[in-house]
C-alpha cells in the first residue's frame, strides 16, 4: 500500500494535539507541589477522574491492538474488552470506595498497607516492570496514526508520540491528564461511532458485511478458546490493579466520588472494542491480507472513508492513543517515585522530589521509546504485561474477602512468595518455554500463584500449631 502524506488528516491532528496542549496547561495552574503533580492532592472532581480511568484503558491495546487481532483472525479480540469492562463494574461497586479511603497514590502502597512492607517493595517491582512494557506498546499504538498519516517510518511516529506525551504530562501531571482526557474521551466516542457506522452503510448493512468477512472470522474462539477466555481473565484481573486506571479512583475527591468515576468508565468501555473490532475487520474487507503491518488495520480503513469522515475518526484514534500513553507513563513515574525511589534515596525534601518526579517522566519516557522499536504484535504483549501483574489482583482479592492479618489464607509471608512465584512464571512460560501447548500464560500463573500461595501459609499454620504444642 503506497505510503503518502495525507495533508488533511495529519494538520487536523496538528490543530488537535495544539488545544490538548492549551489544556493541559490548565493542569500546570493546580499544580503546586509534588502531591498535587502525583495524584492531585485528592481533589480530583469525579468526572476528572472518571476521563482519567478511561482514558487509560482506552489506548492501543483496546483500539489498535483489538483491530490487528480483527485483521487477523476476528472479532475474538474483544474478549478482553468484555472481562475490563466486567472488571471495572465490580471494582466500581465492590472496592472503589475502600480503595480511596486507604488515602494512597500507589496499589504497591495499598499492597503494603494490607501484608507488610516486603510485599510492597516486591509489588513495586512488579508493577514497573509490567507497566514499562505497557507504555512502550501505548507508544507504538501512537506511531502507528502518525506513520499512516506521513512518509515517517513507525519509529519516528513514535518518538512524535513521547514528545506530545511528555509535553503533557511535564505541563501539570495527573490535572493535565484530567483536563485533556475529557475532551480525547468526547473525541474518541464521537469518531468511532461515525466511523464505525459509515462502514456497515457502506457494506450494505451487517448482514452484507459479516457475508463477505473471511471465514470464521465471527466466531469469537477463532483466536483459540484458550486466548478468547485467557483474554477475558486478564482484563478482568487488571481492573484491579491497573495503576494508571486507579489513580483516578486514589486522585478522587471522595470515595463516592471514586465510584461514580469508576462506574462511568466500566459503562463506556466495552462498546470501543467492538467499534474498533468492526474496523479491523472491515480493513481486512478492503486489503485483503495485503497490508505491510497488521498494526496499520485500523488506520489504513480510516483513509479510505471521505475526507471529512476520515477526518474525525483519526482525530479518535489519536484522542485514544494521548489518552493513555499520558497516563501509563505517569503510573510508571508514580510507581517508581513513591515506591522505590524512597527506597534508594532516603530524605528527599518535597521540592527536590517534585523536581525528581518531572525529571524521571523524561528519563523513563526515553527508555520506553527505545523499547518500543522492538515490539510488533500489540495485544498479545499487552496480555503478557497484564499477567505480570495479575497475581498482585488476586492477592487484593483475598485480602478484600478474607481481611489482611487477620487470616491465615492472606499472610503477608504466604502472599509475598505467591507473587514472586506467579512473577517468575509469567516469565518463564512466555520467555523460557515459549508458550507450551499454545496454552495462554495467565493460566499457569494463576494456578501457581494459588498452589504456592496454599502451601506456604498451609506450611506456616503447621508449624505454629506444631511449636504450640511443643
Amino acid at each position: 500500500m503506497e505510503n503518502r502524506i495525507n495533508w488533511l488528516q495529519l494538520i487536523s491532528v496538528i490543530g488537535y494535539t495544539i488545544i490538548l496542549l492549551a489544556l493541559a496547561k490548565k493542569g500546570a495552574k493546580r499544580t503546586k507541589n509534588v502531591t498535587d503533580y502525583l495524584i492531585g492532592g485528592w481533589n480530583i472532581p469525579w468526572i476528572f477522574a472518571g476521563c482519567v480511568i478511561l482514558g487509560d484503558w482506552l489506548g492501543a491495546t483496546t483500539s489498535i491492538g483489538v483491530g490487528q487481532t480483527a485483521y487477523e483472525k476476528g472479532i475474538g479480540g474483544i474478549s478482553y474488552n468484555i472481562g475490563l469492562g466486567a472488571g471495572l463494574i465490580v471494582l466500581a461497586l465492590v472496592f472503589s470506595i475502600k480503595l480511596r479511603s486507604f488515602k494512597c497514590i500507589t496499589i504497591s502502597e495499598v499492597m503494603g498497607t494490607l501484608f507488610d512492607s516486603k510485599v510492597r517493595i516486591l509489588s513495586s517491582i512488579v508493577l514497573a516492570s509490567a507497566y514499562f512494557i505497557v507504555t512502550s506498546v501505548q507508544f507504538v499504538g501512537g506511531g502507528a496514526i502518525i506513520a499512516q498519516l506521513t512518509n515517517l517510518s513507525l519509529s519516528w511516529g513514535i518518538v512524535i508520540t513521547v514528545a506530545v506525551t511528555l509535553l503533557i504530562l511535564l505541563s501539570g501531571g495527573i490535572w493535565s491528564i484530567g483536563f485533556t482526557n475529557v475532551l480525547n474521551v468526547v473525541v474518541i466516542y464521537v469518531g468511532l461511532v461515525a466511523g464505525t457506522v459509515f462502514t456497515l452503510q457502506r457494506s450494505g448493512g451487517w448482514k452484507a458485511f459479516s457475508l463477505h468477512l473471511p471465514e470464521r472470522f465471527l466466531d469469537p474462539f477463532y483466536i483459540g478458546t484458550s486466548n478468547f477466555f485467557a483474554f477475558i481473565i486478564i482484563g478482568f484481573l487488571s481492573a484491579f490493579v491497573g495503576q494508571a486506571g486507579l489513580m483516578g479512583i486514589f486522585g478522587a475527591k471522595t470515595p463516592e466520588a471514586a465510584r461514580k468515576a469508576t462506574l462511568f468508565a466500566g459503562a463506556f468501555f466495552i462498546p470501543v472494542g467492538f467499534l474498533c473490532a468492526i474496523l479491523g475487520m472491515a480493513s481486512r474487507l478492503i486489503y485483503g491480507s495485503g497490508l505491510p503491518n497488521s498494526i496499520q488495520a485500523i488506520p489504513a480503513v480510516v483513509l479510505t472513508f471521505p475526507p471529512a469522515l476520515s477526518i474525525v475518526v483519526f482525530l479518535s484514534l489519536w484522542a485514544l492513543m494521548l489518552s493513555t500513553t499520558g497516563p501509563v507513563l505517569f503510573a510508571l513515574t508514580q510507581i517508581v517515585m513513591r515506591d522505590i525511589v524512597p527506597v534508594v534515596i532516603k530524605g528527599l525534601s518535597e521540592q527536590k522530589t517534585y523536581l525528581l518526579s518531572r525529571l524521571m517522566v523524561i528519563l523513563l519516557g526515553f527508555s520506553c521509546t527505545i523499547a518500543s522499536f522492538t515490539i510488533i504484535h500489540i495485544l498479545q504483549t499487552s496480555m503478557f504485561a497484564f499477567t505480570v501483574r495479575d497475581g498482585l489482583a488476586i492477592a487484593l482479592f483475598f485480602a478484600f474477602i478474607f481481611g489482611s492479618h487477620r487470616s491465615w489464607i492472606t499472610s503477608p509471608e504466604g502472599v509475598f512468595c505467591a507473587i514472586l512465584a506467579g512473577f517468575v512464571t509469567t516469565i518463564s512460560w512466555v520467555l523460557i518455554l515459549n508458550r507450551p501447548w499454545g496454552l495462554h500464560e495467565i493460566y499457569p500463573t494463576v494456578i501457581i500463584f494459588i498452589i504456592v500461595l496454599l502451601l506456604v501459609n498451609f506450611s506456616k499454620k503447621f508449624f505454629q500449631r506444631k511449636k504450640a504444642k511443643n
